[in-house]
């Protein structure tokens, strides 16, 4: 395994390893968070919120960027890297024919601006997450066999709560009828046991790399008595995010184009940049926390890539309508925090009756590069494992 990989790997144990020790405080002095010792009793791990939820905190934040700064050969700066994210809990449900689901839990987007390059190179992969001590998911029924279907066959959808949140003169999503549909959305699996638990039997769990985290592509997706599965025993999250920061994985997107897959990229960010939002999370101990981390938060992270982009595009004095284009598209951000594509026509107190619930959005964790040479001009010996 790279250096990279290595510290990615890290980067999802330490995650991990966070949401277990604000768990035990939690449930050690359960009065403290105004809770019973019934309410923590029935409470076997921090739950996959709170595993979530700390993969995009502050902390998470901080060891990405250093872990993304220190990989000294890669084509970008160590300076020049901006770290951002967002938890929102409350995610939107997707319709497509037979049943309303949940999205995913997790928006991953990776930008990469070139000094003299007029467009970022701009990648994405949604992550469903789920808690499981095997790294195989076992037959999936119910909701989870809708999950399966919406990510094995990206059939067009809709979301019914926002009914104008879609791309530019269509009716529906459509992700499919792309060679890079494989990219789109992964299978997460997260150790829900303490990882020092791990110590004597990971081989035996087969969690690849010792991550907490297993991941698994649509590659990796097969079926059991007429029921999906999926295996997520072949691949780490770090290993994985080894490929998305590098270049070579992830499904590509780029500012204002047509394709349904970017516009769901700007329109995710969008409502992400857009709110404070605030979720507890009773297990972890976290009240009323906001959801747009406030160490680096999104939008900053956005201005700070632009800006060095900017620099570096004036030096060849090239690139200038693509800058102007986006600093006109995150202006645009400072609106009344619905994001693009919320309708704001009905009052407050009329959203429901307008077939509107409460506002929504993906989890988001955003990471942002700039340097002199694309991301696949990697040397051959640390070129990202496939």
């Amino acid at each position: 395994m790279s250096a990279l990989a290595d510290q990615l790997v890290n980067w999802a144990n330490s995650a991990q390893d966070l949401a277990w020790s604000r768990f035990k405080v939690v449930t050690k002095h359960a009065a403290k968070f105004n809770l019973t010792a019934a309410d923590v009793d029935r409470w076997t791990n921090p739950g996959e919120p709170a595993f979530v939820a700390h993969l995009v905190s502050d902390e998470a934040n901080l060891f990405l960027r250093q872990a993304v700064a220190g990989h000294t050969v890669a084509p970008w700066q160590p300076e020049s890297v901006a770290v951002s994210s967002v938890f929102i809990h409350q995610k939107p449900k997707v319709e497509f024919g037979k049943g309303q689901i949940e999205i995913g839990d997790l928006l991953l987007v990776r930008q990469h601006f070139v000094k003299g390059n007029p467009l970022p190179q701009g990648s994405a992969f949604l992550l469903q997450a789920k808690t499981s001590s095997s790294p195989k998911t076992g037959r999936l029924k119910g909701n989870e066999a809708l999950q399966f279907e919406l990510y094995r066959d990206w059939p067009t959808f809709t979301f019914p709560s926002y009914p104008a949140w879609l791309p530019t003169g269509a009716s529906s999503w459509d992700f499919s009828g792309s060679s890079l549909t494989d990219r789109t959305g992964l299978y997460g699996i997260v150790y829900p046991k303490e990882l020092r638990h791990m110590t004597s039997s990971r081989r035996k769990l087969r969690f690849a790399d010792d991550c907490a985290w297993g991941v698994g592509t649509r590659q990796d997706f097969g079926a059991s008595a007429g029921f999906g599965t999926v295996n997520a025993s072949k691949h780490s999250l770090g290993a994985f995010m080894e490929g998305f920061i590098s270049g070579s994985l992830g499904r590509p997107w780029a500012f204002h184009q047509g394709d349904h897959w970017s516009q769901f990229v700007m329109q995710v960010m969008a409502r992400a940049a857009n709110e404070r939002w605030m979720y507890p999370i009773q297990r972890v101990g976290i009240r009323s926390r906001p959801r747009l981390q406030p160490g680096m938060p999104l939008r900053s992270s956005l201005t700070l890539a632009f800006q060095g982009a900017a620099r570096l595009y004036q030096q060849t004095g090239g690139g200038i309508e693509t800058l102007v284009a986006i600093d006109e598209w995150l202006q645009g951000l400072d609106g009344d925090g619905r994001g693009e594509g919320y309708d704001s026509g009905a009052p407050p107190d009329d959203r429901k009756a307008a077939g509107h619930t409460d506002r929504g959005g993906l989890s988001l964790v955003y990471v942002g590069t700039f340097g002199d040479r694309p991301l696949d001009d990697l040397p051959l010996d640390d070129a990202p494992r496939r």
